[in-house]
């Protein structure tokens, strides 16, 4: 069990062996938001893990839950807001280069950033894309 599944674990009432079993080994963090990857079988137990999450990270204001693969031509994840506030627009800021996108509409692959470098050394200063 990974350290961040174990200090979960301690904030979480009545879950079974199981259940605990099944906790994500991490999560991806955007901003103010934080993505949980959860298996179907904490499906029911979504907001009272996100509950929990936003007690032991507090710097998070939002927590969405994975809800199924992502989809479609421009990447679209399935995310599903299971607790603090509803609000998933972000800005990442990354190599001098401001993202503000809405993650439960946008995927953010953190891997893909030699592409993000490219892409930074075709804009000029101030212009939106």
């Amino acid at each position: 069990m990974t350290d961040f599944k174990k200090t979960l674990a301690t904030r979480l009432q009545g879950f079974t062996q199981e259940e605990l079993a099944l906790l994500p080994s991490g999560y991806q963090a955007l901003e103010h938001v934080a993505v949980l990857n959860l298996k179907p079988g904490l499906a029911s137990r979504a907001t009272e893990i996100g509950a929990a999450f936003i007690g032991l990270y507090p710097r998070f204001k939002t927590v969405c839950a994975r809800t199924g693969f992502i989809t479609g031509e421009f990447r679209e994840p399935q995310l599903k807001v299971v607790a603090g506030e509803p609000d998933t627009e972000v800005t990442v800021v990354e190599n001098g280069v401001k993202y503000s996108f809405d993650c439960s509409k946008l995927m953010f692959a953190k891997g893909n950033i030699s592409e993000r470098v490219r892409l930074a050394s075709l804009v000029t200063d101030g212009e939106t894309v």
